[in-house]
């Protein structure tokens, strides 16, 4: 069933209104200065010309809805042809009708693209019948021209459908390699996944061993101790590559994680060459866990102070608790400084630490206490 519902095809843009008015500006004059045919005179020639809009008009809808468009054009051409008769109007309509011409073969399927033109053409029979100049001759212009247009309208039709289907193709191929990739991905994580189980068996099976021989000798203690704690470490490291790489992003960072041996570089990157870091006490090799924590602490103390110079960090490496103290200028923005000191209170809560701060003389000054277990 043919649609002559103005919806089916995109809405009317600025082009549309723009070739519209250029042939209203064109048609209204063209037309309403004429005389009738053997010199007989209207005595209401502007009426003639602005009627001529009857048949402008529905070209608005052009692309939108050609059948209604080339219907309307028919429709205003056939009430202005029984008005006034016989005058020249093939200079103005004949161009209009290549343009729906080509509209109805661009924009409908073949079926109505045919109804379309013959529609368009029936538009051109009705001009000519009554035109002044072309006459019936100028169907010899009018038919094979608008062939030509109607024909030249369908290649860009077929164009048009490739390359969407080209593009439709693209985004389907485009969907799949990522969906590909996906599975390329979930594949690597499963395989990563077993090795990651594979380590810590064998790694747990080594740690044991050396436990149980250290175990049946006291005087080897100490070495046994020692070596496992090395081994432990550099488990730890092999799960952390693992584990870097089984997260989300592909990008994660699998370096060491940094101590507190890391700070002088930290202070130097947050702050410049003009903060100071001071360490009292006997600096010692602490869990791992412990020493990360103290890294981040001191991270998010910098976080809350200023850009300024005169920035100080003091570590105290004590019997039975790590002290850690940054002051410096305070910075722009309390929220900022106290959302810093915060993320460090939660730090500090994950080994039963505290933090004391206070904010004096436009300088910010911050102790975080990090307990240590002393082993007999």
């Amino acid at each position: 069933m043919i649609s002559f519902m103005p919806t089916k095809g995109p809405p009317i843009a600025r082009r549309d209104v723009a070739i519209a008015l250029l042939f209203a500006v064109l048609a209204v004059p063209f037309i309403g200065l004429q005389d009738g045919h053997d010199g007989q005179n209207f005595g209401a020639r502007p009426v003639m010309g602005f009627l001529i809009l009857l048949a402008v008009v529905p070209l608005l809808w052009r692309r939108r809805a050609p059948l209604l468009a080339a219907a309307g054009t028919l429709i205003g051409i056939a009430i202005h042809v029984a008005i006034y008769g016989t005058i020249t109007r093939c200079g103005v309509l004949l161009p209009l009708l290549f343009v729906e011409g080509f509209a109805v073969a661009a924009w409908l399927e073949r079926r109505e693209a045919l109804v379309g033109l013959a529609i368009v053409l029936g538009s051109s029979v009705v001009c000519l019948s009554a035109d002044a100049s072309a006459g019936w001759s100028g169907l010899t212009v009018a038919v094979p021209v608008t062939l030509a247009v109607w024909f030249i309208g369908r290649v860009v039709r077929s164009r048009a459908g490739m390359v969407a289907r080209l593009r439709e193709r693209n985004s389907e191929l485009r969907a799949q390699r990522e969906t590909n990739a996906r599975l390329e991905v979930e594949s690597d994580r499963v395989r990563l996944s077993a090795e990651l189980d594979e380590l810590l068996r064998t790694r747990l099976s080594e740690l044991t061993q050396l436990a149980e021989a250290g175990a049946g000798d006291d005087e080897d203690a100490g070495p046994a101790l020692s070596r496992i704690e090395a081994e432990s470490r550099a488990t730890l490291e092999q799960m952390r590559s693992v584990v870097g790489l089984l997260r989300d992003g592909g990008a994660a960072a699998t370096e060491p994680q940094p101590t507190l041996a890391h700070l002088d570089a930290l202070l130097l990157n947050e702050k410049g060459t003009e903060a100071r870091l001071t360490v009292t006490g006997e600096p010692r090799v602490l869990p791992a866990g412990l020493e990360l924590s103290a890294y981040r602490v001191v991270e998010h103390l910098l976080a809350a102070t200023g850009d300024a110079p005169g920035v100080e960090v003091h570590v105290d490496f004590g019997t039975d608790a790590l002290e850690v103290t940054v002051s410096g200028p305070t910075r722009s923005g309390r929220r900022r400084t106290e959302d810093a000191l915060d993320r460090a209170r939660e730090r500090l809560a994950l080994h039963h630490g505290r933090l004391e701060s206070e904010i004096v003389g436009g300088r910010t000054r911050a102790t975080a206490a990090l307990p240590v277990l002393v082993t007999a």
